[in-house]
């Protein structure tokens, strides 16, 4: 993970067990101009998120691998991969509304 996200993340995480983060949803994406596309940095960030008490959504991971040639004029133009997380993306939005109404 990249040292001035965790340095954020531990800023935002005092007071202990009282955090911003606390209950709030939280959804992972990671992109890496390699081949696997940040998975190891995701994996600590979802540790350390619930760690913080947040509310990791739980579903297959999204990676971005090799982004550097997936991105055209500042867009994302791989369809698998744009059309594999919107599906999760949607199961994230459906499960916040859910949360509401409960």
């Amino acid at each position: 993970m990249p040292g001035v996200l965790k340095n954020a993340i531990d800023w935002a995480s005092r007071p202990a067990y009282e955090s911003v983060f606390k209950g709030k949803p939280c959804f992972l994406v990671s992109t890496s101009g390699g081949a696997l596309g940040g998975v190891r940095a995701q994996s600590h960030l979802k540790y350390i998120l619930n760690g913080m008490l947040a509310v990791v959504y739980p579903c297959k991971e999204i990676l971005v691998t090799m982004a550097n040639t997936k991105v055209e004029d500042g867009l994302l133009t791989d369809d698998v991969v744009l059309d594999f997380a919107e599906v999760e993306l949607a199961g994230f939005v459906a499960s916040l509304g859910a949360t509401a109404t409960a």
